[in-house]
Parts: structure tokens; C-alpha cells; sequence
């Protein structure tokens, strides 16, 4: 099963849109110029080199993974901000 970034849930244009996710780790955190949290997220066009889960759990575990708390008190799953598609490998173009 793959995971396909579909976009960002507000609309907003990204580079990631309608690729797979290739890597993840909101460990690897920063602070960009205009005040926006960003975490390690990489994505590809080739399913081939997208990273593969066992499982729609695992999928959506991973994208719903919380790093920390917001302060608002909700938890922060960074992943979240971006609407997705579940792929079979099988079906992925």
C-alpha cells in the first residue's frame, strides 16, 4: 500500500501534490522563513521508489502521527495537512 499526496486540505498548491510519499520523519523539524513548521517529507512520481506499508493501518498511522501538542491543546500530526489517497501497489501509476 502506498500513500499519495493528494494536496494540501485548504487547497493550497505544494510540490508534493499527486506524488507518493518516498520518506517521512517529523523528528527532523525546523522553523521555515515565514514562521511555518515544516518536518523531512520527500515524495516521488515513481511508485517504484515510494515508501510501502503493510497495511491501510500502518498507512494511516503514519499519517496520522503526532509529534508533539499544538497550542491549542489538539495534537500536531503534521502529515494531516495534506488530503490522501491509499494506493494498492498494484495499482499505482
Amino acid at each position: 500500500m502506498l500513500m499519495k499526496l493528494v494536496g494540501f486540505v485548504n487547497g493550497e498548491a505544494t510540490e508534493h501534490d499527486g506524488r507518493y510519499l518516498m520518506e517521512y520523519d517529523p523528528a527532523r523539524m525546523w522553523i521555515a522563513d515565514d514562521g511555518m513548521l515544516c518536518v523531512h517529507l520527500l515524495s516521488t512520481d515513481d511508485p517504484a521508489n515510494a515508501k510501502v506499508y503493510t497495511c491501510f493501518a500502518s498507512l494511516h498511522a503514519d499519517w496520522s502521527r503526532a509529534v508533539g501538542t499544538r497550542a491549542d491543546g489538539k495534537k500536531d500530526s503534521p502529515l494531516t495537512i495534506y488530503t490522501i489517497e491509499a494506493v494498492r501497489q498494484e495499482h499505482a501509476t
